[in-house]
């Protein structure tokens, strides 16, 4: 009996500790599917199921843009926003992230590609998104960052 709860234990707290670790891997290995199917029967609760959710909307054929924005406005806030506004984009924009984690400037660059495509911000607020994103990355990204925007100012 002592074994039986011991290996009951064991179980359940190493399937919740490699729990986010699977998600990983379906995310990266685009089982959107599956992705879709976890999420049917309940809520996201941490950064990483919401941003696989993103990642299904944003691949899968059957995946929402709307939903993609959602998702993506929610990892920025902190916490899920039901119907995200333009003052909800001024409001990340105006704020520290919520995590220095790679998934939030992930999402943030997202955001920042989803706001011009809708048109929800201005040019001088999507410079400022952009600005912004730059101040909240690491050196090799903001390395990386200035090769692209020379690249894509150089007059040809």
């Amino acid at each position: 009996m002592k074994k039986f709860a011991l290996t009951s234990l064991l179980v359940f707290i190493f399937g919740n500790i490699y729990a986010n670790d699977d998600l990983k891997y379906l995310i990266k290995s685009y089982s959107l599917q599956k992705i879709h199917r976890i999420f049917q029967e309940r809520h996201p609760g941490t950064e990483s199921e919401v941003y696989a959710l993103v990642r299904y909307h944003e691949e899968h054929p059957d995946g929402h843009h709307d939903k993609k924005f959602y998702y993506l406005v929610s990892i920025l806030k902190g916490k899920l926003t039901s119907h995200p506004t333009r003052q909800d984009l001024l409001d990340i924009l105006h704020s520290p992230l919520p995590s220095n984690s790679v998934i939030t400037k992930l999402s943030f660059w997202k955001l920042y590609e989803e706001a011009s495509r809708r048109k929800l911000l201005n040019k001088i607020e999507l410079i400022d998104f952009l600005k912004n994103y730059r101040e909240k990355t690491t050196h090799s990204v903001k390395t990386q960052f200035q090769k692209f925007l020379r690249s894509i100012t150089k007059p040809e």
